[in-house]
């Protein structure tokens, strides 16, 4: 995906206009389209709001359900589609990186994790008076 092409898609997604989008890379692109989305929050949370919005909002709270900006969302999206397009890996929830190059075990870390786990309570008559082996 080339520059103009990432400048379309945040605007068409996102409602940041490409224009002010003056990054040479996708990640300096990014980085100024969450800037405005982030200046653009700020803004509105300073208006009033109306006495719906805010019983709705009220409600929602108590009900434990969270609202996520759809234009956040959308970047956030756009980022992972760079990322995975550009050979690196997906980012981590934590905001590490996982990077197997060279590992003695190539597999993604999720199959490694699975494999260990399955290794330490898989069932096995032999080990436990339950047949189930203890985690460690």
């Amino acid at each position: 995906m080339n520059i103009d092409d990432l400048k379309r898609r945040i605007e068409e997604q996102t409602g940041v206009p490409a224009s002010l989008l003056t990054g040479e890379t996708a990640e300096e692109n990014i980085a100024q389209a969450k800037a405005i989305l982030a200046f653009k929050k700020e803004n509105e949370a300073q208006r009033t709001k109306t006495t719906e919005e805010q019983l709705g909002e009220w409600l929602d709270a108590v009900q434990g359900i969270e609202h996520q900006d759809p234009a956040a969302a959308a970047l956030a999206d756009i980022e992972e589609a760079v990322r995975v397009d550009a050979g690196g890996y997906p980012i981590v929830k934590d905001g590490g990186q996982i990077d197997t190059t060279g590992a003695p075990d190539p597999r993604p870390t999720r199959e490694q994790f699975a494999d260990w786990l399955g290794r330490k309570t898989a069932f096995d008559p032999t080990k436990d008076t339950d047949g189930w082996k203890s985690l460690f």
